[in-house]
């Protein structure tokens, strides 16, 4: 199984830590405090070669009891159990050991003399051990790097360095929104005599993040993020970049809170939506693909897009990206998976045949990431994915996190009558295939973090566990439904 139990249960027992101090409710502190206890007694039965040398200690002494007594040395116990065995085999072998250690001393005449005594002694020396071990509180590890100190003293007292004028300022409410796999996200509020209320969010590196993807490098995704602010598309709007690490152990930018509420997860919209809302959201997307990208563009320059603009069509652009996950995979040391080998080669011989231009791709467009006041585009969030490539493919993955809820056809209609760029039913499908081949390869990353890095977020745990097989199961499918729209070009 992979990741490992243990590396599984350091994340439950670190996070745990993390949210003890921050519970008001007595009994939600006695409830993972008991947890706390039960993951710690887990963690140290993942330490194989204690209970391998403890059993095998625990049969010599039953030898010489044996020796001492009536009793039967023919026990049926094998005389030791290897490190490797599993935690069942391990436990169910320990138990009948201390039955038969049990019926030694009972068997045993106390009166023996000396020999008896010892004996009897280190029995129960050996009875105890198990009992101490539980108290044994397994550490993390100590040499590691620091986490994230973003609070609401850090960020009051960067506040007050940075902005002086701001007279009296007091954060007065702060959120750290779950999630978040390169970035943490947090919401806060403040109060000053110049600017009175106002809303902020701040966007932070992760000291551990998934994959090396362009984006996960704050210094990147920021000016994508003002060039969308600029040319008119909803975000919440960036107030500046913050690249000195000293203040939260991390770099950031910082923007205002964006309006609006989310419409659903990675996985579905959470209600069938109105008509006007996806032509809306059909509208947002054309816009963002139609934003210029030129070569020599100062935000160009600042990001990642320059590199991608190498490749002058969408079939070399695609091409690149196949090698790119290929190499994200290999770097990563993901856990080898032969259907994703299989999915990997059928796309490298089977892109779209499009010689048209990669466009500005959100790159993560989806209910998750996009906040709606009424039928209304509120704000698209969350711009590391964002990279030049073939619109349909943004279209493609937006269709599939609203399944159900978006009627297709419709949402292609407004795409197009908004200037979207003509999209084939084979690139459409194509790029369903693709997903089903990366994002299995990012799940696999996330628990290949989680085995390696204790230092990982526990949501790459949830992130790895929850949609590897969501995506997996469909490739196959994915690749024939591809295949049969190849002459849909």
């Amino acid at each position: 199984m992979f990741p490992s139990d243990k590396q599984l249960l350091k994340q439950l027992k670190k996070t745990a830590v993390e949210l003890l101090p921050q519970l008001e409710r007595i009994d939600h502190k006695s409830a993972l405090s008991v947890m706390d206890v039960i993951i710690n007694e887990l963690l140290l039965r993942c330490d194989r070669t204690f209970y391998s040398a403890y059993y095998h200690e625990g049969y010599r002494l039953l030898e010489e009891a044996s020796a001492l007594s009536a009793l039967n040395p023919d026990i049926g116990l094998p005389r030791t159990v290897a490190a490797a065995a599993d935690a069942d085999t391990l436990r169910v072998v320990t138990v009948a050991l201390s039955r038969a250690l049990e019926a030694a001393v009972n068997a045993i005449d106390p009166n023996g003399g000396d020999q008896v005594n010892d004996l009897l002694e280190r029995i129960a020396d050996w009875d105890v051990e198990l009992l101490a071990r539980r108290l044994i509180n397994v550490e993390p590890d100590k040499s590691r790097a620091p986490g994230l100190a973003i609070n609401e003293q850090t960020i009051q007292l960067y506040l007050h360095q940075v902005k002086p004028e701001w007279a009296d300022l007091k954060v007065v409410s702060f959120v750290r929104v779950p999630g978040g796999f390169s970035k943490c996200t947090i919401l806060f509020e403040t109060e000053d005599q110049l600017n009175g209320r106002q809303h902020f969010a701040i966007r932070a590196e992760q000291p551990i993040h998934l994959l090396e993807l362009d984006g996960s490098n704050i210094e990147n995704e920021y000016p994508l993020v003002a060039r969308a602010f600029a040319g008119g598309i909803p975000v919440a709007e960036p107030l500046w970049l913050e690249t000195d690490k000293r203040h939260f152990n991390a770099r950031f930018l910082l923007s205002r809170k964006a309006a609006g509420t989310s419409f659903g997860t990675a996985t579905g919209a959470s209600s069938t939506l109105h008509p006007d809302a996806v032509k809306n959201l059909a509208e947002v997307m054309a816009k963002i693909h139609r934003i210029p990208m030129h070569r020599g563009d100062d935000w160009i320059e600042k990001s990642h897009f320059g590199k991608w603009l190498d490749h002058g069509s969408c079939r070399q652009n695609t091409l690149a990206r196949i090698a790119e996950w290929r190499k994200q995979a290999k770097d990563a040391g993901v856990f080898p998976s032969p259907q994703v080998a299989r999915a990997t080669k059928w796309l490298e011989a089977n892109v779209p045949d499009y010689e048209g231009p990669p466009v500005f791709l959100h790159g993560d467009y989806g209910p998750h990431n996009i906040l709606l006041d009424g039928n209304r585009v509120a704000a698209v969030l969350d711009w590391e994915i964002s990279t030049p490539g073939d619109p349909a493919y943004d279209v493609c993955w937006f269709l599939n996190c609203t399944a159900g809820m978006v009627d297709p056809a419709q949402f292609m209609t407004f795409y197009l009558a908004a200037g979207g760029p003509a999209i084939s039913e084979y690139r459409l499908r194509y790029f369903e295939a693709y997903a089903s081949m990366f994002m299995p390869i990012t799940c696999l990353a996330a628990l290949t973090l989680v085995e390696n890095e204790d230092d990982a977020n526990v949501n790459l745990a949830y992130y790895g566990l929850r949609f590897a097989h969501e995506y997996g199961a469909r490739m196959k499918k994915t690749i024939e439904r591809a295949a049969a729209a190849k002459h849909l070009q």
